[in-house]
């Protein structure tokens, strides 16, 4: 008799549930955000201007704390509210590139320029 080992689904590279944002009490940018992208796969979020594209990439780099939801990176979670967790931009090993000029003003031009990038990557 043959075994064969489970298998166990991979993580979604990037799994976001129930993500909302307000900006004070009465501007709600995003409502009950789902969606799951898997490793190797692309999306574009398309949509007109003012409608929460930047302000979720936002939430997904760390940038901007959501009011409710998760977020999941390769399995691992990033950001749940329910939970308290919160790991910061800097320990979440996800970039962005601004549509604007967006320097960090504490680091210098080649740190600016390999912040996206792992440190066992860096030359």
């Amino acid at each position: 008799m043959t075994r064969v080992a489970p298998t166990v689904p991979e993580p979604a590279g990037l799994a976001l549930e129930g993500i909302a944002f307000s900006y004070g009490t009465t501007n709600a940018v995003l409502e009950g955000i789902s969606l799951t992208v898997r490793t190797g796969e692309l999306l574009s979020l398309l949509g007109p201007s003012g409608c929460g594209k930047t302000t979720l990439l936002r939430i997904i780099a760390g940038l901007e704390r959501p009011s409710a939801g998760s977020v999941q990176v390769a399995g691992r979670v990033l950001s749940d509210v329910a939970a308290g967790v919160d790991v910061p931009p800097q320990r979440r090993g996800v970039a962005m590139v601004f549509q604007s000029w967006a320097l960090f003003p504490h680091l210098d031009v080649a740190a600016n320029v390999a912040f996206g990038i792992p440190k066992e990557l860096r030359g």
